[in-house]
């Protein structure tokens, strides 16, 4: 065979696969490259005036967070955001209202001190939280964010697996803290930041995924701790979170979806990069240089990435429960989560262990 028919060839399969991970696959839409040809499902222009309504976002100090914030801040929105110290916090107000343009330099705009990884902090945080959102009139959404990924084996100050503690447990306990205010605040939504590593759970079997989700021995064993799979484990339970929020309280106007974000501009890779530079060998200055390439160039920006967590929190359709329990990737797009994410009787069981983990907590 010739050169040039194997190079044509390799075109033609290079082709297909491209193809397929725009359409079809499980990354459409993860990256630019993967969302080529197909329209947004919803843009800035599309986002209506929120003078009046309250949000409150996770984890706004940086990347997709701060994205939605600047989003949100430009439509009205007395925007409520958290961080996890308070010189985070005191840069990350200034950081949205400059992001968000000249015309917000006074944009309602305020951040409260959270720990997600400990308990604790979540609950002071909520005591906080309350008469502050009643003040402002309410919590309209509630948007799920914050969140760490592929970091290695540590226990949050509960005792718990990290990234199960951070991803899915403090914003379950947030959300217990709030849901009254949400009820009252009807039409109201959550939107839960999950993430296409859930699929990592799809060659593991019901059993197992039961076994770890809702098992704390499970759940912390070390000697089975993989960084991608436990990942993987926590936006599966973001999933299922969503999804039984919205079991729980669509009768009540209250609305909730998972979305998977695809790469955005951010520091989420941090400990990605970490492993990285010791499985290569190369020194962590050019690792975060390589890492920092990859994102200024194949990533979404932080407000086109947060298009898709803002249209299932504050668009006509979401508040009209017109998308509810379901699953979006970029950009703004309904699509279907792997066959876990839609296990009714494992989102359930995720919760009922959730409410233990809680009263766990409480008691010691």
């Amino acid at each position: 065979m010739s050169c040039l028919r194997i190079l044509s060839l390799l075109v033609a399969l290079l082709a297909v696969a491209l193809a397929w991970a725009i359409l079809a696959s499980p990354m459409s839409g993860t990256l630019p490259c993967t969302h080529v040809g197909i329209p947004y499902g919803y843009k800035e222009s599309d986002i209506p005036d929120l003078k009046g309504r309250v949000v409150l976002v996770t984890g706004a100090n940086v990347g997709l967070g701060r994205g939605t914030a600047v989003l949100l801040a430009r439509k009205g929105v007395s925007v409520v955001i958290t961080a996890r110290s308070q010189k985070k916090c005191d840069g990350a107000v200034a950081d949205v209202r400059a992001r968000a343009g000249e015309d917000f330099a006074n944009a309602p705009v305020e951040c409260i001190v959270m720990e997600l990884s400990s308990l604790s902090s979540v609950q002071e945080a909520v005591v906080t939280l309350r008469p502050r959102l009643e003040k402002l009139g309410g919590l309209h959404a509630l948007v799920l964010n914050a969140g760490v990924m592929a970091c290695p084996y540590t226990l949050s100050a509960d005792g718990i697996e990290q990234q199960f503690a951070v991803n899915h447990l403090g914003h379950f306990a947030l959300y217990r803290g709030l849901e009254d205010i949400l009820v009252k605040s009807a039409p109201a939504t959550v939107v839960s930041v999950s993430s296409v590593a859930h699929v990592h759970t799809s060659t593991h079997g019901a059993d197992d995924i039961y076994r770890v989700l809702t098992n704390l021995t499970a759940l912390n064993d070390k000697s089975s701790y993989d960084p991608a799979n436990w990942y993987g484990y926590s936006k599966l339970a973001n999933i299922l979170f969503a999804r039984e929020v919205n079991r729980r309280l669509s009768d009540k106007q209250v609305f909730a979806n998972a979305v998977h974000p695809g790469g955005v501009s951010g520091n989420l890779n941090r400990h990605a990069t970490t492993t990285l530079s010791k499985v290569t060998g190369l020194s962590s200055s050019a690792v975060n240089a390589f890492n920092d390439f990859v994102i200024a160039n194949m990533y979404w920006t932080e407000e086109t990435g947060a298009l898709t967590s803002v249209y299932p929190a504050v668009s006509h359709a979401a508040l009209e429960g017109k998308i509810q329990a379901e699953y979006l990737v970029p950009v703004a797009r309904v699509w279907t989560s792997n066959a876990h994410g839609a296990n009714e009787t494992l989102g359930r069981a995720l919760w009922k262990f959730s409410e233990q983990l809680l009263e766990r907590s409480s008691r010691e």
